[in-house]
């Protein structure tokens, strides 16, 4: 099997990182065992202490009551010199949006905005387009998996469709008002943009207006 996607989903107030895989057929698999976490960057003197500040942190968010689950001191490369750093884990992904200011407040803080299905697979170095062997059972209703392993490569022919969306705006696009300038598309077989604006070249399609 493959990873085809990647996000999570919450049980009982706890995330499990989804896994979509693919192989003759598409399945979902959960791992459970991940906790979301972020850097924190001080002077190493007074790490001890804003680690305390830090795990001492609380917040009302929409009528729950968030707080920090744990701060472990960890040592990581920054700017090429390896340092001691706070490793900040939450009790939940969401968790990280809300509490990121209290933490810049007293810390530093790097890899906050790596969302938390992504974090999981830079750590686990899971690939999408390479086959595992996934052990999966089944808790209750909920496909868990307790391990997997590299098979190889898997020589996949892909069918690959990128689009973007240039738009004239003054500030945040809004597609009630704002025009569409152009279109770009990208697949396996061909690239073009399309537009109603005067210009020429063999990958340009102009036609008569935005509609």
């Amino acid at each position: 099997m493959f990873v085809l996607d990647s996000d999570y989903k919450t049980f009982n107030e706890k995330a499990y990182v989804r896994l979509i895989l693919k192989n003759d057929s598409k399945i979902e698999a959960f791992y459970k065992d991940f906790e979301p976490y972020i850097w924190a960057v001080c002077d190493q003197r007074e790490i001890e202490s804003k680690k305390e500040l830090i795990e001492g942190i609380s917040k009302e968010s929409h009528g729950k009551f968030l707080t920090i689950k744990k701060c472990i001191v960890e040592e990581r490369y920054i700017f090429g010199n390896k340092v001691p750093v706070l490793k900040v884990i939450f009790n939940h992904p969401s968790d990280v949006p809300n509490l990121r200011k209290e933490i810049e407040d007293i810390s530093d803080i790097y890899e906050y905005d790596i969302p938390f299905a992504r974090r999981f697979l830079i750590d686990k170095n899971l690939i999408p387009a390479i086959h595992y062997n996934f052990e999966i059972e089944k808790e209750g209703e909920i496909p868990i998996i307790n391990n997997f392993q590299i098979e190889g490569n898997l020589n996949l022919s892909l069918k690959v469709l990128a689009f973007d969306i240039e738009v004239y705006c003054k500030a945040k696009p809004d597609a009630q008002n704002d025009p569409i300038i152009m279109v770009g598309i990208s697949t396996n077989d061909f690239d073009k943009v399309i537009t109603y604006k005067n210009v020429t070249a063999d990958y340009i399609e102009v036609v008569d207006n935005e509609i």
